[in-house]
Parts: structure tokens; sequence; C-alpha cells
């Protein structure tokens, strides 16, 4: 068997959520596409429904990864549960416990943390990795 000599991040979709609208334009890939978001109150412009995707608290509980580019009122594409691209906020290993920061963004969940996915390749700072998105609870 050979070693894969490169690190690209894959997904295998488990369970997605494609029916809560942006609470803000979240249409710029750069910023939010394979970064966690969060269920929260709709207050957002032309919203219909009562809850709407949010960022996340940095540490916190998370619903999932944003998928796609939704505008502000567009439904967003949500993997809850499964293998997904994240994008790293810090330096972690394969096998690693996941928290959020502030931008949605994966690092290393320290204690007492809420761990949100486990890391299924390393993680550099600024890239996309392959993560399995699970609640793991607070960190001990």
């Amino acid at each position: 068997m050979t070693t894969p000599t490169n690190n690209a991040a894959y997904e295998i979709p488990c369970f997605y959520v494609g029916v809560l609208e942006a609470n803000v334009d979240m249409s710029s890939e750069s910023a939010f596409q394979f970064t966690f978001v969060d269920v929260g109150p709709a207050t957002g412009t032309g919203l219909l429904g009562l809850g709407a995707l949010v960022a996340p608290a940095a540490g916190a509980q998370a619903f999932g990864v944003l998928q796609n580019n939704p505008q502000l009122a567009e439904a967003g594409q949500v993997m809850a549960l499964g293998v997904s691209k994240a994008k790293a906020s810090g330096t972690f290993a394969a096998g690693d416990i996941l928290k959020v920061d502030t931008a949605g963004k994966v690092l290393h969940a320290s204690t007492g943390s809420y761990g949100v996915a486990k890391a299924l390749a390393p993680g550099v700072s600024g890239q996309v990795t392959s993560i399995y998105v699970m609640p793991y609870g607070i960190q001990p």
C-alpha cells in the first residue's frame, strides 16, 4: 500500500440540512464556506423563518459546517453530521477533537470547550482540511 503524497481535503455527506436561511450575507466564499454555523433568531431583512444561520460562539456548540455561499435570506446547506471540509484556525493533528472560533473555523479543543468535530487529517491555520462533524461534548 502506498501513502498518498497530497493532503487534499475530502467530504462524505451523511446528513445535510438545507432549510435555514442565512441571517447575514454569507456569499463570500473566503469568509463563510466550510466554516461552522449555528442557529439563532432570524433578525435579517427579508427572512421568512423563525430561526436562521448565524456565526457560532467561540468554544461553544455549533450546528454544522456551511457547504454553500448563501446570500441574505437564502437557504444555507449545512453538513450536520458526516465528513466535511473545514477551515482551520490553528495547527492540530489527525485524531484531535476540535472546537470552533468566532469565525466558525476549527482548532484544537481545549479543556472546558465544546468539541464539535474530530480531525481526519492534520490542520494548519488558513488551510482547508477534512473533519468528522459530530458533537463530542465538553472536553475534560
